[in-house]
């Protein structure tokens, strides 16, 4: 029985036969891998290129037939495979399984797979490009998980469904700490959920954030949520202390 091959590309990436880490002899092995994980049909001459940019057509190809008998060997199966002299792909009639696939057939719904930057501390020092599609992948699917996070949130707090709203801005703030709409957004929360502390500790760390690195003020509108929630505080207080004082009396 075939076992199944699984990528973990969001994060330190790694790859897996069932639940077993599998350590390859060289990088490029993972290189191969990665890249036919989220390319599942490529050329031949687009990644010996990509893996070996500083080496001959002829000798690209050679380490590219070198590698991918290396990676085969080490799983044990034709995981990799070429339809024509030209083509490769990852072979369809073994189970493949990956976190980005996962997570772009269905990124609202699959939102706890992107787990951090796609190919997190992987690089390979002799091929800048592939470095540089690597960088490029992951921008793609940071933006894109920031905006599946956001909507999923928007529909979650509309629906009522809570649980994971205070996760999800916090995740989308860990992104981009200077994006003051996430701010707003979570304070705007809190103060639906008349937890007006919260409020005013998300805006005093907003207000230092911006003050320390841009040497800028929130905005004016999130200025107005927290203005907005002080009074509701102050006048809180107020209605307490004439309680206290008509107990007094």
């Amino acid at each position: 029985m075939r076992k199944i091959l699984k990528f973990k590309l969001f994060g330190n990436p790694q790859i897996y036969l069932e639940d077993e880490p599998v350590f390859f002899s060289f990088s490029k092995i993972n290189a191969l891998l990665y890249y036919l994980a989220v390319n599942p049909v490529i050329s031949r001459d687009e990644i010996a290129g990509l893996l070996w940019p500083n080496k001959s057509e002829q000798s690209a190809k050679k380490n590219l037939r070198n590698t991918i008998y290396q990676a085969n060997k080490a799983l044990n199966a034709e995981y990799i495979v070429s339809p024509n002299k030209s083509i490769l792909q990852l072979n369809e009639t073994l189970v493949v399984q990956s976190d980005v696939a996962s997570f772009m057939s269905d990124p609202e719904n699959n939102l706890d797979e992107y787990q951090d930057e796609f190919l997190k501390g992987f690089f390979l020092k002799d091929s800048d490009n592939f470095d540089l599609w690597s960088t490029k992948m992951a921008n793609f699917y940071e933006q894109k998980f920031m905006q599946y996070c956001y909507q999923k949130v928007l529909n979650d707090i509309k629906l009522k469904r809570f649980i994971d709203v205070e996760k999800n801005i916090r995740r989308l703030i860990s992104l981009d700490e200077f994006d003051e709409r996430n701010y707003q957004l979570l304070m705007q929360f809190y103060q639906d959920q008349n937890s007006n502390g919260k409020v005013l500790e998300v805006y005093y760390e907003l207000s230092s954030i911006l003050n320390e690195e841009l040497g800028i003020q929130p905005s004016e509108k999130t200025r107005n949520i927290y203005e907005k929630t002080l009074e509701i505080v102050n006048c809180a207080k107020e209605r307490q202390k004439k309680k206290n004082e008509l107990k007094f009396f």
